[in-house]
């Protein structure tokens, strides 16, 4: 009836609208604490925050300790949340190896199939392009997997997402592998994100001289 289709199309705005709401609706048997509350809250106000004319872009840190869903609230739900509300957006996901950001890739691939027409007639998948590593949308906009081993070079992108960029803390202690991930970060990562974008960084920390240290 007319009430039942007016609650469904007020529930949809929210869910576009809110991302806590969207995480909640997108990810089966999410529970919702005041952490994960205010993390859902922080991400919003970071993406409709305006760029300053004097920066190239902003960059949203998180490091918090394993197992407190900091990638499933953001990294393997995020850019599905973000096609959904601008088809057009390109989004990069990258991990210490690009098996490990395929993984977050396939999950947003399949939110944003199940999702998004639903809640946006104008957010649609490119059937033809629906690997782990690429999705498109109908639109042009896409989330591309890649490995900080193998370097991002070649693809421009509104968002970058990196998510744990050091395997462990074997891998943190090894020279050539904080060495190699520095200067990826110089010739590759920030040198891919469009004026005004943004790029996340979301791991745990092993030793001061690691993404975050780098950055700061």
């Amino acid at each position: 009836d007319r009430e039942k289709q007016a609650r469904e199309e007020l529930r949809k705005k929210r869910l576009r609208r809110v991302y806590s709401e969207y995480v909640q609706e997108a990810v089966p048997g999410y529970y919702m604490t005041k952490f994960h509350k205010f993390l859902c809250d922080e991400i919003q106000e970071f993406e409709e925050a305006e760029c300053p004319d004097d920066i190239s872009f902003q960059v949203f840190l998180l490091s918090v300790p394993p197992q407190h869903g900091k990638s499933t609230t953001l990294t393997e739900t995020l850019p599905s949340w973000l096609l959904m509300r601008d088809p057009t957006m390109k989004v990069i996901i990258a991990g210490y190896e690009s098996t490990f950001a395929e993984g977050f890739n396939r999950k947003n691939r399949d939110k944003f199939n199940t999702y998004a027409n639903w809640i946006n007639p104008d957010a649609k998948p490119n059937d033809n392009i629906q690997s782990v590593s690429l999705w498109q949308t109908s639109k042009g906009g896409q989330v591309r997997a890649a490995g900080l081993k193998a370097g991002i070079t070649g693809h421009p992108a509104h968002r970058v997402i990196i998510d744990d960029p050091i395997k462990d803390q074997e891998s943190a202690t090894s020279e050539t592998v904080i060495s190699r991930i520095h200067e990826q970060m110089i010739t590759g990562v920030t040198t891919r994100i469009a004026p005004g974008g943004k790029l996340y960084v979301i791991q745990t920390r092993w030793v001061e001289n690691d993404v975050i240290g780098w950055i700061r």
